[in-house]
């Protein structure tokens, strides 16, 4: 009688087989879901440089807006500068931005009473309407006087015949005299916390939060207007950091050669040798006026250092990981954005 089965050897053979199939299920399982980590990561980083320079873009874009009307109507370029490098108090140059614009949503108004430096109360009206007439606790105002002079407040407290506010740091700390404007506006800061690298933005008083995380370097490159600023021009019989008392243009700002089109190449170092503009205690270069477009540049890597290689031209940061197919280099987004509210006119 012949006995049914399998021998030892087929079942050798077969076990092998099996291990042999699964070893290699496991090995593309591996692959697979390393592929998909790997995958979420590259995502990630690309997001998060994408919402980071949109972030910046969105505040560039309106950077400069000015009021809609009364005596201080037009793009904030004509008086003040609306961008400039590094925070509100004009620290961390290299990697941080600044924008100002006015709020169109309430209407300009003028101050009722002198304003000494460094005050602590603001008395103004709009045509008439007593405080509040619109302007809220927590928000930002600038006065200017439309000669080179101005500084940003936070408004404490609006009941009453005066407003208690607190000056933010940026402006030239000046004296305004009644009938200087008193615009609702909005000042962002945008910087590079190497440290914590992060992107974060700041309102210049204490608002501070972070914006995208993992961000490993930040930067603006500048350009502007080769000849010389003509506004802000003071009335007839005054001088200020463009013109003397007989309105004739003062003599010393260069013109500067542009760089493959109209544009000039603006170091940071121009922002800091004067002239200097406003007769406050912090008065502003007057070079920081012929800003016309920006260029940024933002860069954003893996989170854990597991996704990150030894190699310094790929990751900024390096991290432990020597699998290639782990990788995830860091991701440079850069852009350029000529702001609107920026042009100037001859």
């Amino acid at each position: 009688m012949k006995e049914e089965g399998y021998s030892l050897v087929e079942l050798l053979v077969a076990a092998a087989v099996l291990l042999l199939l699964t070893a290699l299920t496991c090995v593309v399982l591996v692959e697979a879901k390393t592929a998909m980590e790997v995958s979420g990561e590259r995502a990630d980083v690309q997001q998060r440089a994408r919402s980071g320079v949109e972030a910046m873009l969105s505040a560039l874009r309106d950077a400069g807006a000015g009021a809609d009307r009364g005596a201080r109507a037009g793009p904030l370029i004509h008086w003040i500068p609306p961008v400039w490098p590094g925070r509100s108090d004009r620290t961390e140059r290299a990697a941080a931005i600044t924008t100002l614009r006015v709020s169109q949503d309430i209407a300009p108004a003028t101050l009722t009473i002198d304003a000494p430096p460094g005050a602590a109360t603001l008395d103004f009206d709009r045509a008439g309407c007593a405080l509040p007439c619109g302007f809220t606790d927590g928000m930002h105002v600038i006065v200017l006087d439309g000669r080179g002079d101005f500084d940003v407040f936070v408004l404490i407290e609006t009941d009453g015949a005066s407003a208690t506010v607190r000056r933010i740091p940026g402006g030239t700390h000046a004296s305004y005299a009644r009938g200087a404007a008193v615009l609702a506006a909005e000042l962002r800061t945008f910087y590079w916390n190497s440290g914590a690298r992060e992107l974060r933005t700041d309102d210049g008083d204490r608002g501070d939060f972070p914006a995208v995380s993992d961000v490993a370097g930040l930067s603006f490159e500048y350009f502007g207007d080769p000849f010389p600023p003509l506004q802000p021009r003071p009335p007839e019989g005054e001088e200020n950091c463009l013109y003397d008392a007989f309105g004739t243009p003062r003599t010393g700002m260069p013109v500067l050669p542009p760089a493959g089109g109209t544009l000039a190449p603006l170091d940071l170092s121009l922002f800091d040798d004067g002239p200097w503009c406003g007769t406050g205690t912090d008065p502003f270069d007057v070079d920081l006026l012929r800003i016309r477009s920006l260029h940024l540049l933002i860069r954003t890597q893996a989170g854990a250092t597991a996704y990150r290689g030894a190699d310094r031209l790929l990751f900024q940061n390096p991290g432990t990981a020597s699998d290639s197919a782990r990788l995830v280099k860091d991701l440079i987004l850069q852009t350029t954005i000529t702001p609107r509210n920026l042009g100037g006119w001859r």
